[in-house]
C-alpha cells in the first residue's frame, strides 16, 4: 500500500499491461506481415498437421469456426 501511495506501483499490476502490450505489437506485425497471407499460411500449417495426424493412424478433432 506504500507504494501505491508513494506513486509507485505494485509488480503484480504490471502483468496485465505487459500482456497487453505483447498482444499489441503481435497483432501490428501480423497486419504488416498481411492478414490474408497470414490466414493462408496458418491453414496451410493446419493442413499439414491433420495430414501428419492421419499418416501417424491419428484422429484429428476438428473445430469450425
Amino acid at each position: 500500500m506504500e507504494t501505491y501511495e508513494k506513486g509507485g506501483h505494485a509488480h503484480h499490476a504490471t502483468l496485465p499491461t505487459d500482456a497487453l502490450t505483447r498482444l499489441r505489437a503481435a497483432m501490428q506485425e501480423t497486419q504488416a506481415h498481411g492478414f490474408a497471407k497470414v490466414k493462408a499460411e496458418q491453414q496451410a500449417l493446419g493442413q499439414k498437421v491433420r495430414a501428419l495426424f492421419e499418416l501417424l493412424g491419428r484422429r484429428a478433432i476438428l473445430v469450425s469456426i
